[in-house]
């Protein structure tokens, strides 16, 4: 059975419950780094009930990142970013996640492909970031 995810861009009141979200999905932010994306005019956060993503226009692609929540409600989030990425003119979207994250599935069903990978520290701990990328 599909669940509908309601997605709408977060409030300064949402910000705690996405920090929290971001640390169960083992990608801790700070509330102080959340509440700047949504003063930042060229980035923002969308939000469902469970899940989150943040996302960034720079020079014509729309970088999302930080993607919390599982396969049908990140879904819905990339379905509404790609709105964002047209109302704001972006030709592609691009997301670096960590290799063995769950939303790797979600975004290759979401039409991106994988572009390329390199070596990082990622939380203290040597891993894989993998970017994946999409037309617009």
């Amino acid at each position: 059975m599909s669940v509908a995810h309601e997605v709408r861009a977060a409030e300064r009141a949402d910000c705690a419950r996405i920090t929290g979200m971001l640390a169960a999905a083992g990608k801790p932010a700070s509330l102080a780094a959340i509440e700047d994306r949504l003063a930042d005019g060229s980035g923002g956060v969308l939000v469902t009930d469970d899940a989150t993503l943040s996302w960034s226009l720079e020079n014509g692609c729309l970088h999302l990142y930080d993607i919390a929540g599982d396969g049908e409600a990140c879904a819905a989030l990339l379905a509404a970013a790609d709105g964002v990425a047209r109302e704001r003119g972006a030709a592609i979207m691009a997301a670096d996640v960590r290799d063995g994250d769950a939303v790797q599935g979600t975004l290759i069903a979401r039409g991106f492909e994988r572009d390329a990978e390199e070596r990082d520290v990622i939380g203290g701990v040597l891993g894989t970031l993998v970017s994946y990328v999409r037309v617009v």
